[in-house]
């Protein structure tokens, strides 16, 4: 749970500064200032869940088997010095939001001035060979194209009115918060979780995906366990040849819907407790990831066995920029956000569909 450290008197500057912003007979200058700070609160509001998600990320990617479990406290100098002592005890900021999509896609840096970012596929034609005394070592010539991704506008505005602020409705401006911020991840996961899906429909059109199938004599999880070797194996050599790393032993991300954690965990379980005389083994390094996103995960039983980073990439030129108007007809006052962010997949063979039934 969040720290409440409300101390006597402090709650009121909350409610002047909220003021201040929108009131025209108060100094321009002071005016500036308490919308600076109402935008700051927002922006540790809004932007929190990032935050979780990355420490979470550190332990996914170190080849954890499961994310470890972060709970997280609002401490003082954790939101601005302003509201930190009497803000707090209405914002909920310990709430999760779902960042499945952080854990698969690089973050990687764009180019100022341009609309797009591009995901190489480039080939160096080096050749390593032994060399006689003197002789000189060649230069592989660079060649190959790459796919751009264009950087999309996202926008969405807050609007707090003076009804609201003139009568300290507190829980209004934090429930629009909340809808402000769920509404904008729930878009981004929707937009990441559609590129995977269709990478992975790409796959299953030309045959690259790993059917359920079962073997008599063998129980329902060992049955399991022979599947997911069979599909991370099929994953493994395929990239093989490619750029990204020892593939006789990668950490594979298993997407999947938050109904098939009791199959998956009996899979994982048997790591620490195998099956009393049966040769099935979990011979790879898997990572389960739930969502509960419908265009990541349109079928419950469809898993995808995911090699992350590499070629499937995100661009963030600018994380939400704000804008603040008053309206002095409504005396509305509106807060937009604005994100410049784009996704793509360079190579749809990262991503594999298992089905489980």
């Amino acid at each position: 749970m969040a720290d409440l450290l409300i101390e006597e008197g402090e709650e009121k500057k909350f409610w002047l500064a909220l003021q201040a912003f929108k009131d025209p007979r108060k100094d321009a200058e002071l005016r500036i200032k308490a919308r600076k700070d109402m935008n700051k609160l927002l922006d540790h509001f809004v932007g929190r869940p990032e935050r979780l998600a990355k420490k979470k990320l550190q332990a996914f990617k170190g080849n954890k088997q499961k994310l470890q479990a972060f709970n997280g406290g609002t401490v003082k100098g954790d939101l601005p010095e302003l509201f930190t002592d009497n803000v707090s005890i209405y914002v909920d900021s310990d709430a999760e939001i779902d960042l499945f999509y952080n854990a698969i896609f690089d973050q990687v840096p764009t180019t100022p001035g341009l609309d797009y970012f591009e995901i190489a596929n480039i080939h160096s034609g080096i050749v390593w060979k032994r060399l006689v005394e003197g002789e000189r070592v060649e230069i592989g010539g660079i060649t190959g194209d790459a796919m751009q991704v264009k950087l999309n506008r996202f926008g969405a505005a807050l609007g707090v009115n003076d009804d609201t602020i003139r009568y300290r409705k507190i829980w209004r401006i934090v429930d629009a918060a909340k809808e402000f911020r769920f509404a904008y991840y729930q878009l981004m996961g929707d937009n990441h979780g559609a590129l995977l899906h269709g990478a992975a429909a790409l796959g299953r059109s030309n045959g690259y995906y790993q059917a359920f199938s079962t073997v008599a004599g063998l129980s329902e999880t060992e049955n399991y366990i022979r599947l997911f070797n069979l599909g991370c194996a099929k994953v493994a050599e395929k990239l093989k040849t490619r750029p990204y790393g020892n593939m006789s032993n990668p950490s594979l991300v298993v997407l999947a819907s938050p109904k098939k954690k009791s199959v998956i965990s009996k899979v994982m379980n048997t790591l620490i407790q195998p099956i009393q005389g049966s040769k099935q083994a979990l011979d790879w390094s898997i990572n389960p990831l739930y969502t509960w996103n419908g265009k990541a995960i349109p079928d419950e039983n469809k898993v995808k066995i995911i090699l992350p980073g590499r070629k499937i990439q995100m661009g963030i030129e600018s994380e939400m920029e704000e804008y603040a108007v008053t309206d002095p007809l409504t005396l509305n006052y509106a807060l937009a956000r604005y994100s410049w962010r784009g996704a793509g997949i360079g190579d749809t063979d990262q991503i594999l569909e298992l089905d489980l039934a």
